[in-house]
C-alpha cells in the first residue's frame, strides 16, 4: 500500500489540511496560516490538534530531506512558537499547552522501527524545545521523559538521528554538574563520534567548561574541513580568548591560518579581526597583544598581526610623526614594525612610516640603560631599514 502524502484528499480535514499544503510551497505564509490555525483551535480545540497529529503522521514517515517537508517541519515549530505564547497569555498551564502534548507524541514515536519516523520525531522534538522559554515551567514528568529517550537516540546507528536528538537534549545539560549524565554523553559523542554531522550538532550546543573547551579545541584538528570551521566558529562566538591558555590562543591562530582548507582559514580570520580584535579587544592593539606572548611567540604574534594589517584593521594606538623616544612602547614597536614589513612587501614607500634614525638610537641607548632588552632589540630591528 502506497504510504500517505499531504496531497491525499481524506485526512486531514478542513481549515488544518489547507494550511498544511500551502506551508510546504512556501515559509513566507507561515506566521500567517499559524495565527488562522490558532483561531481554528480557539473554536474546536480538540478537532484542530487532531488534525495537525494527522499532518505530522504524514511528515514522520520521510526521510528523505526534501524542501517540502523540510518547510513543514519548520511550519510545526512556527505552530507550536504562536500557540504557545496564545495558551500562555490566556493564562493555561503549560503542560495542558497543545506543544506539550504534541511533545509527549513525538517522544513516543522517537523508538520507532522506521528510521525515518525516529529522525523526524526527534528533529521536531529538537525544534519544539526551542519555542518553550527558559521561564517556561514544564512538568518534571516531560524532562525525565525527555531526557530518557533522547539519550537513547544518541546511541541510534543512524547519525542523523544521533545528530537531531543531540539539538533536542541540549537544553538538559547542566554544566555545572560534574556528574551530569547529559553533558558527559555529548563529551563522549564529541570526542568519539565517527559521523561529522554529529560531532557539528555537539560543538553547536555544547555548553563550555573547562573540560567541555579542551575537547573543542581537539576539534580544530579535525580530519573534516568543515567540522574543523565549525569548532574555530564557535570557539570565535561563544569563548572569550582569555578563557584559553596563552599557548593554546597562539596555536588556534597559527594552525588555523595555515590550515589548507580556505573555509577554515576564513573562518579562523573573522575570529582575529572579528571577534577578538574588534569585539574582545575593542580595537585596541595593546590589549590585542596581550593575547599572546611577543617575546616567547613572536613569529606567530607576527603573522597575527599581519593578518590584521591585511584585513585593514584599524590600528589606533601607532605614533605618528614627528617621532620622539617616549613614542614607542613595546607594543607599538612591534606594530610599527610590522607595518612597515607589509608596505615594504607591497613594494610601497616606507620613509613616511619610519621614524628618525637618530630618535631610534636615543631610544636604544635609553633602552640599554634601563635593561629593557626587548625593547632595545625591537628598535635595533629597525636600523634594518636604513
Amino acid at each position: 500500500m502506497p504510504r500517505p502524502t499531504l496531497k491525499d484528499k481524506s485526512e486531514p480535514r478542513g481549515v488544518v489540511r489547507q494550511a498544511f499544503q500551502e506551508a510546504q510551497a512556501s515559509l513566507v505564509v507561515h506566521k500567517r496560516l499559524a495565527r488562522t490555525l490558532w483561531q481554528s483551535f480557539l473554536e474546536s480545540r480538540q478537532s484542530v490538534e487532531d488534525d495537525v497529529m494527522s499532518c505530522i503522521k504524514l511528515i514522520l514517515p520521510v526521510f528523505k530531506r526534501e524542501p517540502a517537508v523540510e518547510r513543514l517541519v519548520q511550519f510545526v515549530v512556527r505552530l507550536c512558537t504562536v500557540f504557545n505564547q496564545e495558551q500562555d497569555a490566556l493564562g493555561e498551564e503549560p503542560m495542558e499547552w497543545f506543544t506539550s502534548s504534541l511533545t509527549v507524541f513525538l517522544l513516543r514515536c522517537s523508538c520507532a522501527d522506521d528510521k525515518a519516523v525516529r529522525f523526524r520525531s526527534c528533529q521536531l522534538v529538537a525544534g519544539i524545545m526551542k519555542t518553550f522559554t527558559e521561564d517556561t515551567e514544564l512538568d518534571d514528568s516531560l524532562w525525565d521523559k525527555l531526557q530518557e529517550m533522547m539519550m537513547d537516540r544518541l546511541d541510534d546507528v543512524i547519525p542523523i538521528v544521533r545528530a537531531q536528538a543531540v539539538n533536542a537534549i541540549s537544553r538538559l545539560q547542566n554544566p555545572g554538574d560534574a556528574d551530569d549524565e547529559v553533558t558527559i554523553k555529548l563529551l563522549s559523542l564529541l570526542y568519539t563520534d565517527g559521523s561529522k554531522e554529529v560531532r557539528k550538532a555537539v560543538l553547536t550546543v555544547i555548553a563550555i567548561t573547562p573540560s567541555s573547551l579542551k575537547i573543542l579545541l581537539l576539534r580544530t584538528r579535525d580530519e573534516r574541513d568543515d567540522v574543523r570551521r565549525h569548532a574555530v566558529t564557535v570557539l570565535a562566538w561563544k569563548v572569550n580568548p582569555r578563557q584559553l591558555s596563552i599557548e593554546e590562543r597562539v596555536q588556534l591562530v597559527s594552525r588555523g591560518l595555515r590550515d589548507r582548507s580556505a573555509q577554515v582559514r576564513k573562518a579562523t580570520g573573522v575570529m582575529i579581526v572579528d571577534k577578538w580584535y574588534h569585539e574582545r579587544c575593542q580595537s585596541d592593539i595593546d590589549l590585542f597583544l596581550k593575547l599572546f606572548d611577543i617575546e616567547t611567540f613572536e613569529k606567530e604574534t607576527e603573522t597575527a598581526v599581519k593578518f590584521l594589517l591585511e584585513a585593514k584593521a584599524e590600528l589606533r594606538q601607532l605614533p605618528t610623526s614627528p617621532f620622539s623616544p617616549s613614542d614607542f612602547s613595546c607594543s607599538q614597536l612591534f606594530i610599527l614594525k610590522q607595518v612597515i614589513l607589509c608596505a615594504k612587501e607591497r613594494e610601497e614607500d616606507i620613509d613616511a612610516c619610519l621614524p628618525p634614525i637618530e630618535s631610534i638610537r636615543q631610544a636604544m641607548a635609553e633602552a640599554v640603560t634601563s635593561a629593557d632588552m626587548t625593547r632595545a632589540s625591537l628598535l635595533l630591528s629597525f636600523l634594518s631599514f636604513f
